[in-house]
């Protein structure tokens, strides 16, 4: 996407008089493409869970394990087998962009198993693997017998997700201390009768990734209901704050020919509470009259802020040259984020030129000073649509006035 803002020039007296539109970055103030699992990534075998993305992408999805879990074209994560499966998230404006997150399928019937073996049993080679069977005894039936302890109206497995919780910095303390939780048997399942032991939650306050800690030291699940044996699978939650958006633009100036240059200054947005950050302001050299850029610089990553820079403009007049003005207008409103394929189109509008007739030319440059034609574009207005080319021009129109 390009942020576009609209410039006005007070031209030099000369044979041809210009006017300008900055161009900006094509990237926009978009995030990065992220995966946003809200409740955790481990799913019981048979249930479902939901993957969603940051911003207003609209991702493909794929998974690298359809025999552990598949994903639709929705995010909707299906557990098929016990496993792990790596779910990617593609993109492909304004550019390809991937992100990857990682399920893991919780088979009750192994939990259960594993966790009401005999203290000390080898599970390669369980005490009593190679004594003889009673005779009759039916190896299926066996299995029978285990596959009904496992799924006895009075087990539940419970998985305790930890939620994972996203949010722009803005100089507040942010808490999280939630959970999700699911279970194998939903008729048999009361979430209210979990009970947690220990302090659950962290908190923060500048950007960063915070892992909430679940299976911590002092920290016990249990369920409040003698007569269910519950097993728990237990997954850490994570807080993270990301930073936030900060503008710097240079204020426009304008001072009459042969006068010192007043102070260069600029408008801040997006700054919380006592919170600066650093930037240069400079002005591209010359006395004539006409118009300069004026560069805001600085690191674009500055503590808890992501910062864009947008330049502003210097014009120096004559008093000869101050009815004759050249603005410019555009379809498109001042500061509005747009993406690749847009139609901008441009007017020239002029003042100060009596009844003479005019032609134009208008101009591309990607630096503010080197300047090219635009092949074709002579008219009053120029129509383009927004590219990977153009998103970086600097946009201007040569006004001349025919004798």
């Amino acid at each position: 996407m390009a942020l576009l803002m609209m410039i006005q020039l007070v031209p030099a007296l000369a044979a041809t008089y210009s006017s300008g539109m900055i161009v900006g970055s094509a990237e926009g103030y978009k995030e990065a493409l992220e995966i946003v699992a809200s409740k955790g990534t481990y799913v019981l075998l048979g249930q479902t869970l939901v993957l969603d993305v940051n911003e207003d992408y609209e991702p493909n999805w794929e998974t690298s394990n359809a025999g552990a879990a598949t994903i639709d074209a929705n995010g909707v994560v299906t557990a098929v087998a016990e496993g792990t499966a790596t779910m990617t998230a593609t993109v492909n404006s304004p550019t390809k962009m991937t992100a990857s997150i990682e399920v893991t399928v919780i088979d009750p019937g192994v939990v259960i198993a594993e966790e009401e073996k005999p203290e000390g049993e080898d599970p390669e080679n369980p005490e009593g693997e190679d004594e003889e069977k009673p005779e009759g005894e039916d190896e299926e039936n066996l299995e029978g017998e285990e596959q009904t302890k496992v799924s006895a109206d009075n087990t539940l497995v419970i998985v305790i997700n930890g939620e994972n919780e996203h949010v722009t910095y803005d100089g507040e303390e942010h808490l999280l201390d939630r959970f999700v939780a699911t279970a194998n048997n939903e008729e048999l399942f009361d979430e209210t009768k979990i009970k947690v032991e220990g302090e659950i939650g962290v908190t923060a306050t500048d950007c960063g990734i915070y892992e909430m800690v679940l299976d911590g030291e002092g920290i016990t699940f249990s369920y409040d209901d003698e007569e269910v044996t519950a097993h728990f699978v237990i997954n850490n939650g994570f807080l993270k704050i990301t930073p936030a958006a900060v503008t710097v633009t240079a204020n426009d100036v304008t001072k009459n020919a042969g006068e010192e240059d007043p102070e260069l200054t600029a408008t801040v947005e997006g700054l919380f509470g006592e919170d600066a950050i650093e930037y240069t302001l400079t002005r591209a050299e010359g006395e004539e009259a006409g118009e300069y850029i004026i560069e805001a610089t600085g690191e674009e990553q500055q503590g808890n802020y992501r910062i864009a820079y947008a330049p502003g403009k210097f014009t120096i007049v004559s008093e000869e040259a101050e009815e004759a003005v050249v603005t410019v207008t555009s379809s498109i409103a001042e500061g509005q984020l747009v993406f690749f394929g847009t139609e901008v189109t441009l007017k020239a509008v002029t003042s100060g030129f009596g009844d003479k007739q005019l032609s134009y030319q208008w101009q591309s440059s990607i630096d503010g000073q080197n300047w090219t034609d635009i092949s074709g574009a002579t008219n009053e207005t120029y129509t383009y649509y927004i590219d990977e080319v153009n998103s970086g021009w600097v946009i201007r129109v040569n006004v001349t006035p025919i004798d």
